[in-house]
This record gives C-alpha cells, sequence and structure tokens, in this order.
C-alpha cells in the first residue's frame, strides 16, 4: 500500500516539514505493473482483461483493499496469498514540487513468497501458461529467481525488472541467463554493472554489460525518464526510442513521477503479449508512461483505453 506524502522539497537529515496534502493508493512495484496492463484492455468492447498476480498480503484493512482493487480490474487473484503472522507491505513516498519521488519499501507479506511458493501446482501453472512473465524484487530474490525459471522452462517471455536493486549490485549467478528482457531504470543499470549511467552513451555501456551478463542473448531496455529509453540488442545496434511526439509534456504538466516506470514496464508488457515488436511496444509504453505523471498517486494516476490516445491502440494484433 503506497502512504504517499506531497511536500514542498524533501527535508534534510533531522528535520521536520510540513506536507501540503496525503493520500493513501494500492501500490508495489508488481501491482502497479500488473493494473496497468489490465487498464488497457478494452473494456467498451467487451474485452476480457487476461492478467494474473503471484503475491501475498497481509490479513489486514490493506490486504482486504489491494485484492478488492485488483479484482475491481479483471485481474485473476487466485494465486495471492493471505499472512496471520506479516502485515501487508507499504511504501512510504514523499513527492516533492517538481514530482520527485523518494521511496521507502517496508515489504511486509511480500516475503512470505519463497521458492517452494512458486514451486506450488497452481502458481507454477499460471506462470507457465503466460504468454509474458514480469518480476521484481519486491519479493525475495530466490522466489523472483525461480519463476523466471519455471516460465524459461515453459517457453514463455521473462522481462526482469531489478527494482528495488540490490545495494550491492549482486543478483544470484545464472539469474539473468534466464532471461529475454531486463528493464532497469539509470539507476538500477548502474548499481548492477558498476558503470555511470547519465547519459544515452552511459546507457549503451551498461546495456551492453548486462547483455554479457546474460550469456549474450535477449535484451537489455534501459528507462530513461523524460528522454524515453534505450532498447539494447544482443544482436544489433542500441535503438534510442524517445517519447512519442503529442506525448512529451511541459515541466508545469508534471505532478508525480511515482509509479511512472512501473506503468511503462506494465504496458510494454501488454503490448508484447499483443504481439508488438519490442521497439514498437516500447515506443507505446513511453506514451502511456507520460500520461501517468500528470496525476497523483500511482495506479489511481494511470491511464486506460478511455483516457489515452487512441493512437496508442491503432493495429494491435
Amino acid at each position: 500500500m503506497d502512504l504517499i506524502v506531497y511536500v514542498h522539497r524533501a527535508p534534510e537529515a533531522g528535520e521536520t516539514i510540513l506536507g501540503t496534502h496525503f493520500q493513501t493508493g494500492c501500490g508495489g512495484k508488481g501491482a502497479n505493473q500488473c493494473v496497468q496492463a489490465a487498464k488497457l484492455y478494452d473494456a467498451k468492447g467487451k474485452e476480457t482483461a487476461s492478467v494474473a498476480m503471484v503475491g501475498c498480503v497481509g490479513v489486514d484493512v490493506f490486504g482486504n483493499e489491494m485484492v478488492a482493487n485488483f479484482e475491481k480490474f479483471g485481474i485473476d487473484t487466485s494465486c495471492i496469498g493471505r499472512s496471520q503472522d506479516t502485515p501487508s507491505g507499504v511504501a512510504p513516498i514523499a513527492v516533492d514540487a517538481a514530482g520527485e519521488n523518494r521511496i521507502i519499501v517496508a515489504p511486509g507479506a511480500n516475503f512470505n513468497i519463497l521458492p517452494e511458493t512458486i514451486r506450488q501446482k497452481e502458481v507454477s501453472d499460471l506462470i507457465a501458461g503466460s504468454k509474458v512473465v514480469v518480476t521484481q524484487l519486491e519479493i525475495p530474490i530466490e522466489s523472483t529467481f525461480e519463476a523466471l525459471k519455471v516460465a524459461r522452462s515453459a517457453g514463455r517471455t521473462t522481462i526482469f525488472n531489478p527494482a528495488p536493486a540490490p545495494p550491492d549490485g549482486k543478483l544470484p549467478e545464472g539469474l539473468l541467463e534466464v532471461c529475454d528482457l531486463i528493464c532497469p531504470n539509470q539507476t538500477e543499470a548502474s548499481l548492477l554493472t558498476g558503470l555511470p549511467c547519465e547519459t544515452i552513451e552511459d546507457a549503451k555501456k551498461c546495456g551492453a554489460a548486462l547483455l554479457k551478463k546474460m550469456g549474450g542473448k535477449g535484451y537489455v531496455l534501459v528507462t530513461l525518464g523524460k528522454d524515453g529509453c534505450l532498447v539494447v540488442p544482443a544482436d544489433g545496434d542500441a535503438l534510442h526510442v524517445p517519447i512519442p511526439q503529442g506525448f512529451l509534456l511541459q515541466k508545469e504538466e508534471v505532478v508525480d513521477s511515482s509509479g511512472a516506470g512501473d506503468s511503462f514496464i506494465g504496458a510494454l508488457s501488454f503490448f508484447l503479449a499483443r504481439g508488438l515488436s519490442l521497439e514498437e511496444g516500447s515506443r507505446r509504453a513511453c506514451g502511456v508512461a507520460s500520461f501517468s505523471v500528470k496525476g497523483r498517486g500511482t495506479q489511481t494516476s494511470y491511464g486506460d483505453r478511455s483516457s489515452l490516445n487512441s493512437d496508442l491502440f491503432a493495429n494491435l494484433p
């Protein structure tokens, strides 16, 4: 659950400041990505969302609210566990006047998702039956690795969002080799490679370094905020994908960047599952994510078919 405080500026160490607004909202990286993907289905066209979530929440008010929220968007919640002993995960978020955010995650029940949870038949069957499987690091990293292995064994497209990245930048040996696509932001790319990632040229070098760790196969996609993203393939030249014309925002239009990266990954997974190329899917996902920063909160700011530009859905397979 996101606990969001809006402030004029971030406090210094030892300083107390007054916020301007507070709100709560359903969140979590995987949950955000899941909801954004579900919101892109054409509800008016009677298209049913084909999205599922594997997770765990507490037996508490937040847990009840999060499960109900998934169900509201037609998301399969059959593999969301409930913990009697551990509270639901929360993320206190401070958002400054420029829309920049600072986030602390207390995983709570998320860390009850163990490798043996992933190996349970109901969960492993769900993963193996999905077109695209998206993973993050708000559950134990060993569990993420297990989910990727199950998906890879079934021949599914595997996307790994290394967030929050381990502080030492180290991942279990072999994890990256079962990923078709790694999708870090610039901070995460730098942590995982030990290289700077301030510019597009830096991102190219980080992408090349990550591809080596992937065994020279697959793709690295580095998100670049207002500059779009960079796609680095194993078998070709890096491609900079800017935010499409018509979706670029003026500084004063940016309200809250919280969850924009999750919006991008959720949208990208939707477009890939519908059969678009990585280049075209990432271009459209940039447009979806750009819309998300115009409103407060994470999932509450995400666009759906009725609010997003119809060009984003043109000629979908």
